[in-house]
């Protein structure tokens, strides 16, 4: 499948009838955003040439962030399941 618009149409009927060509559609923006910030963080890392060590002038704050987002996401994660656990799936 290209990128031209004959493409992108055979994407719309795809997605239009599986669930799962739906998600990865979905899933492909989100991988192009992290692209650039997972560059970024893995160029020399834990070094005093690091980005993060160039704004902030703290050394070592790969480990910090990475944590960080760690919890972010596992939030996000166990926020999604409650929700989901709370939705009737006969209704739908």
């Amino acid at each position: 499948m290209t990128l031209k618009p004959d493409g992108l149409l055979q994407a719309f009927v795809l997605s239009r009838h599986s669930n799962l060509i739906t998600l990865i559609l979905k899933l492909i923006p989100v991988f192009g955003a992290l692209a650039l910030p997972g560059s970024l963080a893995f160029t020399a890392p834990f070094s005093l040439e690091h980005i993060l060590y160039r704004k902030t002038g703290i050394p070592g704050m790969e480990p910090a962030i990475c944590g960080l987002v760690f919890l972010i996401g596992a939030a996000l994660s166990l926020h999604v399941v409650r929700r989901e656990k709370k939705v009737d799936v006969m209704n739908v």
